[in-house]
């Protein structure tokens, strides 16, 4: 747990070319992904609502661990509904 917050620190990627870790609070099921996820365009496949960062090239599958009803993103508008099945979608796990 990050110290007077209800998040927790929780690694995705540590490589040569990336670190990345995300923040989860369950206590309002909100998902922090700063980087590997994003809703701009360039992120999304036409009609998705959320979309994997272009230069990853392996999917993130352990972020379909967390039953979300929030996603904040580090790239474009934060999802606030509807977060779980846009996760899904990025993930193609439908």
């Amino acid at each position: 747990m990050i110290s007077g917050t209800a998040y927790a620190v929780h690694q995705l990627r540590m490589d040569d070319d990336w670190e990345e870790a995300v923040l989860w609070n369950a206590e309002r099921k909100t998902l922090l992904v700063p980087e590997t996820l994003g809703t701009l365009p360039s992120f999304r496949d036409d009609g998705d609502a959320l979309g994997i960062h272009p230069a990853v090239e392996e999917l993130p599958q352990e972020l379909a661990e967390w039953d979300t009803d929030h996603i904040l993103v580090g790239h474009g508008t934060n999802i606030h509904e509807g977060a779980k099945a846009a996760l899904t979608a990025a993930l193609g796990l439908n």
